[in-house]
């Protein structure tokens, strides 16, 4: 009968530390490479602060949320642009 393990988790992300994920990695990558390709709109002398920004602004939409760990916050500040403002919900 017990011939058969029943897995507890069966969607797992693939880590590269501690807090890295393949997810984290190939995002900030990729918005770095549509930063460099809008680079061409940015005044010259602040394109080092506008990939400053961008990097940083990645980072921290892919943080991890501290009051639902199970969520980013790209996926916080998503849930709050989408939510019904016309139903009442208390905190």
């Amino acid at each position: 009968m017990d011939q058969y393990t029943i897995p507890k988790e069966i969607s797992s992300e693939m880590k590269f530390s501690k807090k890295f994920y393949l997810f984290d990695i190939v995002i900030l990558i990729s918005s770095l490479s549509i930063g460099w390709l809008f680079s061409s709109m940015v005044y010259t002398k602040i394109i080092f602060f506008y990939y400053i920004f961008i990097f940083f602004g990645t980072v921290f939409l892919l943080m991890r949320n501290k009051f639902n760990p199970k969520k980013r916050n790209f996926q916080t500040v998503y849930f709050a642009l989408k939510r019904d403002r016309t139903v009442y919900t208390r905190i």
